[in-house]
């Protein structure tokens, strides 16, 4: 019975993903090996080679699709509520809200964010993925060290030292970077 529980509290454990996420074109189990996609700072698993191309042709509308309703199919990359890159075994919590898993870096971050979540899930229309302090592209959203949202727009920061210097002085970076802005596309991760 010991063992029992304690693996159930292993499994339960804040950075564990409690369960698989599932396939946003077809709604079932995602494979954990197959491809995988992110779009707007999430990362997408899929059942199956294939359904990730037909993500990749129009990501905002396979997630509104009827089918995945009410089911977790991606893993936001980021802690909502101070934006920094999370690994999710370094999680001091999890929360799920519209088809999104979020990890949080404290408890305080997570119990901030279950009170609003709608308010800290809100994607900007668009996004630019040029570090707009060291103008550094960055590859994917797994690359970034971070985001600021700024004037309806979700810049990407390469690392801690470049948040340093973009807050206080939003306008005059994002100026830099004005024709990186543009619409969330999907990005083929990790080279799988």
């Amino acid at each position: 019975m010991l063992t029992t529980l304690f693996a159930t509290l292993i499994m339960l454990a804040p950075g564990q993903d409690a369960k698989p996420t599932m396939c946003p074109i077809m709604g079932g189990p995602a494979a954990k090996e197959g491809p995988v996609v992110e779009f707007a700072g999430s990362k997408y698993e899929f059942c199956c080679a294939g359904c990730d191309a037909t993500f990749q042709k129009d990501p905002a509308g396979a997630l509104k699709a009827e089918k995945i309703q009410g089911k977790t199919v991606g893993v936001f990359l980021f802690d909502p509520v101070s934006h920094h890159r999370i690994e999710a075994m370094k999680a001091k919590g999890m929360s799920e809200f519209g088809g999104q898993r979020y990890y949080f870096e404290t408890a305080a971050n997570k119990a901030t964010f279950d009170k609003n979540m709608k308010k800290y899930a809100a994607v900007p229309a668009k996004e630019s993925l040029v570090c707009p302090v060291s103008h550094e592209t960055i590859a994917n959203y797994d690359k970034a060290g971070l985001y600021a949202d700024f004037n309806g727009v979700r810049y990407y920061i390469c690392c801690a030292d470049c948040e340093g210097s973009f807050k206080g002085k939003e306008a005059e970076y994002a100026k830099g970077v004005a024709k990186s802005v543009k619409t969330p596309a999907a990005i083929r991760a990790g080279g799988k």
